[in-house]
């Protein structure tokens, strides 16, 4: 767990780092896995000056065990918990580990499920625009039944969108789903799927 927490706290300065001085990074490196990532540091990359730091960038909370809650406005959408989390206060940013969410639908009745277990593996994100990245495995599973999986998320907290490029597959009571990319509609719970899209009925978990 120690090890985890030392891991997720040196990948998250890294990248404060680059994207306090970015031009310093050898950009060669394949250190990030996705391509916004990539294209927003290289964004900086070529819009900033080259600028001597005469101190490293220190996160400002480092939790072991954390709990998390989630609020739209005055109301909690979503709580859980996560293994170790980093944040730092000044940019918004910050990576956790084993992450669990509760979340809770606002629709009735619910295609889905009236409460959704979240879990991501890893979790990077940033609390003041609200996007999120989960990555390294993320399940979702329902109190009806519905079950998914994929590698990777990225969540738009304002859009209220949740996407992804990788294989998805869902379970639920007597069918199966699964594509190479989709598009989760938060607020309608409505999925749109692309890329090799196939399904069976009568399928159990």
């Amino acid at each position: 767990d120690q090890v985890k927490a030392l891991t997720a706290r040196l990948n998250l300065e890294i990248e404060m780092a680059i994207r306090k001085v970015p031009s310093q990074w050898v950009w060669m490196h394949r250190r990030w896995k996705t391509l916004a990532t990539l294209a927003s540091l290289s964004m900086l990359h070529c819009a900033q000056p080259i600028v001597a730091k005469s101190h490293e960038v220190q996160p400002d909370v480092v939790l072991q065990g954390a709990r998390i809650q989630v609020f739209r406005g005055s109301e909690e959408i979503a709580r859980g918990s996560a293994q170790a989390w980093v944040y730092e206060r000044g940019t918004g940013e910050y990576l956790a580990t084993a992450a669990t969410l509760q979340a809770k639908s606002h629709r009735r009745p619910s295609p889905f499920s009236s409460k959704m277990n979240l879990y991501a593996t890893h979790l990077r994100g940033n609390a003041l625009s609200q996007h999120a990245h989960g990555y390294d495995g993320v399940t979702a599973e329902g109190d009806q039944g519905v079950h998914g999986k994929t590698e990777e998320v990225e969540y738009n907290g304002t859009a209220r969108l949740a996407q992804g490029a990788r294989r998805i597959e869902i379970n639920g009571p007597g069918y199966h789903l699964e594509a190479n990319q989709f598009v989760f509609h938060l607020a309608e719970e409505e999925f749109e799927f692309n890329q090799n899209v196939g399904s069976r009925l009568g399928a159990t978990h």
